[in-house]
C-alpha cells in the first residue's frame, strides 16, 4: 500500500480550487469526481480512481489518510511536479 500522509485542510482547499478552476468543474458529488477522473484519464494520461478522489476531497467522509501518489497525481493535473512543489507554491517557499 502506497504511503500515506497528513494533508492540511487548506493544503486540500487550495489543491481544489485549482484544479476546479483549471477543469471548469465543481467537486461536489460523485459524479464530478467520476468526470475529474475520466478528464485526468483521457486528457492527461493521469490515472485515479473517482473513490479516492471523493476521499481527498471530502465528498465522503473518511478516517484515512491520502497517498503521497494521488496526491502527486492531482498535483501533476495541475502543472507541478509533485505535491511537495505545489505545497511550495501554496506557501510561497
Amino acid at each position: 500500500m502506497p504511503a500515506s500522509i497528513l494533508v492540511a485542510t487548506n493544503e486540500k482547499k487550495w489543491l481544489k480550487k485549482i484544479i476546479e478552476e483549471k477543469f471548469q468543474l465543481d467537486i461536489t458529488d460523485s459524479y464530478s469526481c467520476k468526470r475529474l477522473s475520466e478528464l485526468l484519464s483521457k486528457d492527461l494520461n493521469l490515472e485515479i480512481n473517482y473513490n479516492t478522489i471523493r476521499r481527498i476531497f471530502e465528498v465522503v467522509k473518511t478516517k484515512s489518510n491520502p497517498s503521497v501518489y494521488s496526491l502527486n497525481i492531482l498535483a501533476k493535473s495541475i502543472d507541478f511536479k509533485d505535491f511537495e512543489a505545489f505545497k511550495k507554491y501554496i506557501y510561497n517557499w
